[in-house]
């Protein structure tokens, strides 16, 4: 199962676990959920290069990821 846990108040999406739903390399839900977080990751790093976040934290790994950033005020 995959776990996806949003804190608003800290701006921090974390994300845990495996779908398990089809073979692994062919799992389409684990693929599905996998781009979107990378995406997420994409975006807040060219967010921070463009200096509109400040304290960004990434981290992917196999069935985990954390992203989490402050936004300038």
């Amino acid at each position: 199962m995959i776990k996806v846990v949003y804190d608003r108040s800290t701006t921090k999406l974390t994300v845990e676990g495996h779908a398990h739903s089809g073979e692994p390399g062919h799992d389409l839900v684990c693929a599905s959920a996998s781009i979107l977080v990378y995406t997420l990751a994409s975006f807040a790093k060219n967010t921070h290069k463009a200096r509109q976040v400040k304290k960004l934290v990434v981290k992917l790994d196999e069935g985990d990821a954390e992203i989490s950033f402050k936004a300038k005020s």
